[in-house]
């Protein structure tokens, strides 16, 4: 082989091994780096407390967390809602009564511990009023159960008066009032981010000696 064939394929080589070396560190490093970058997680152990105690999936409320406030504990919203999983004061005073916590103030919610619990409480109440389903219990995280409520005793929103009408994707709601724009999406967007959150932290909510 002539010396100038064999610069050629030194040179094919090592660029061969510098392609496989970029796949690698991509695969490897700035995916996941990627994933966790849209996909943050905070707070794990107090979502894994309190989704254990109501009998929740904590990848689902990691997602509802970021949803609802980017994992920002002391965050309000332009309504009034605060914390982690924005919960109205008011509605935390009436989850507060439900848990038999007596010295509950407004001020708690931004305790990630306080808000998460309450928070969860509230989604196991939801998906227990709706039969276990989902979509109907994200839509009344959203919308209000109240709201919810309306809708499913409305003929051109639920036919059965129990689910909501949802497109073929299982989740975004048609039949709603053209101005509830969240409303339509928030159930898949929250559902969408779960498997995210499942897929990136598969270990992320079990006890330490479990990992």
């Amino acid at each position: 082989m002539s010396a100038k064939a064999k610069r050629r394929t030194a040179l094919i080589v090592a660029l061969s091994l510098l392609l496989i070396m970029i796949a690698i560190l991509y695969a490897f490093v700035y995916l996941p780096w990627a994933d966790r970058r849209k996909y943050p997680l905070r707070y794990a152990e107090e979502i894994r407390v309190a989704s254990e105690e109501f009998d929740l999936d904590p990848h689902l409320i990691a997602a509802l967390i970021r949803r609802e406030s980017s994992f920002r504990a002391d965050v309000v919203s332009h309504a009034g809602a605060v914390g982690l999983m924005q919960v109205m004061p008011d509605t935390g005073g009436w989850i507060a009564g439900h848990l038999g916590i007596t010295d509950y103030e407004p001020v708690d919610l931004t305790d990630p511990v306080t808000n998460t619990r309450l928070g969860c409480w509230y989604i196991r109440f939801l998906l227990d009023r709706y039969e276990g389903l989902t979509v109907e219990a994200l839509t009344a995280y959203n919308q209000g159960h109240g709201t919810v409520d309306g809708w499913l005793a409305d003929g051109s929103i639920s036919l059965d008066g129990k689910t909501l009408q949802k497109e073929e994707d299982g989740t975004t709601l048609t039949g709603l009032p053209d101005y509830i724009k969240d409303g339509k999406v928030y159930a898949n967007l929250i559902l969408g981010a779960r498997d995210e959150y499942a897929r990136i932290y598969p270990k992320a909510f079990l006890q330490e000696d479990a990992k």
